[in-house]
């Protein structure tokens, strides 16, 4: 009998999130990204995607390595630039998805750190 696994879309998201925060941590990535990943929701739905991905994309180091993560989550090689090359239907569907992403960031790096 073969077993059909069945994930929801936010068990995908978890695990995702799950093997870059664990390779994050492995790497000898600071402490500061747990607390990082604790202020991204917050800085999101505050300030919107584009300024906190611009944000994020000035401070570089670790804001950096979180933002590499996020883009990666969303299939993304320059989430700046595509944030300015979408219509806003498609930018408020990218920001939702950004904001599930980092809630899963902020749990799993508590976690993990």
């Amino acid at each position: 009998i073969m077993t059909v696994k069945l994930q929801t879309i936010s068990q995908q998201r978890a695990k995702k999130v799950y093997d870059l925060v664990s390779k994050r941590k492995e790497s000898g990535m600071s402490d500061e990204y747990e607390k990082y990943s604790a202020k991204l929701p917050s800085l999101i739905t505050n300030n919107g995607l584009a300024a906190t991905v611009a944000f994020m994309k000035e401070k570089g180091n670790v804001w950096g390595a979180l933002l590499e993560d996020l883009e990666n989550c969303l299939n993304e090689n320059d989430l700046f630039q595509t944030i300015f090359s979408v219509s806003s239907a498609e930018y408020r569907m990218l920001s939702r998805e950004a904001l599930k992403y980092a809630e899963w960031f902020k749990r799993i790096s508590s976690i993990i750190f």
